[in-house]
């Protein structure tokens, strides 16, 4: 028997995220940070902005949603895509 608790809790309907492609304007803007603000972090950890790009992509809605974020942390994705490759 069920009871009260979980009847009267609301359902949540969790769609798994599909990583899919950067949207062209995110990967060009991307790419541009990495040879300008981000890319001393990307030259002390070994990255290439192939990798930030592959790494972005992973992460599929939660860049599209928030891209101005991702640009302002680029030397926090650089170290994860060491971190992930066991250099960091």
């Amino acid at each position: 028997m069920r009871s009260a608790r979980s009847v009267l809790a609301p359902t949540r309907n969790v769609v798994a995220q599909q990583p899919g492609p950067l949207e062209p304007e995110v990967e060009d803007l991307v790419r541009r940070a990495c040879f300008a603000a981000a890319a001393p972090a990307l030259m002390e950890f070994g990255v290439r902005p192939d990798e930030i790009v592959d790494h972005l992509t992973s992460a599929g809605r939660s860049v599209a949603n928030r891209p101005d974020r991702v640009l302002a942390n680029l030397d926090g994705v650089a170290h994860a895509v060491a971190c992930t490759r066991g250099d960091g």
